[in-house]
């Protein structure tokens, strides 16, 4: 591992802090985040999304129930394979 590569994990939700916001994406619609001043988890709660974060060479497949928590550097983008709902929370 060098000093340049990001970490990503999958983490219990419970572990995440408040809700910031959800949203709801039709097929083939996508989400993006504005930047965050601190790590953000995504939790898909209905759905299939693929997440992705500036300057992460992996993208992310989540399905209900799975979640993933970015460092807060890069703009965050969500892409729905199906209809979707999910909530980003300050980690």
């Amino acid at each position: 591992m060098t000093l340049n590569t990001v970490l990503t994990w999958r983490m219990p939700w419970s572990v995440a802090g408040q809700i910031e916001r959800s949203w709801q994406l039709g097929r083939n619609e996508i989400w993006h985040s504005s930047g965050a001043r601190g790590p953000v988890a995504i939790r898909v709660e209905s759905g299939l999304v693929i997440v992705t974060r500036e300057g992460d060479p992996e993208d992310h497949v989540l399905r209900a129930g799975e979640a993933v928590v970015f460092p807060p550097q890069g703009k965050v983008v969500a892409w729905a394979l199906e209809p979707a709902r999910a909530t980003v929370r300050a980690a």
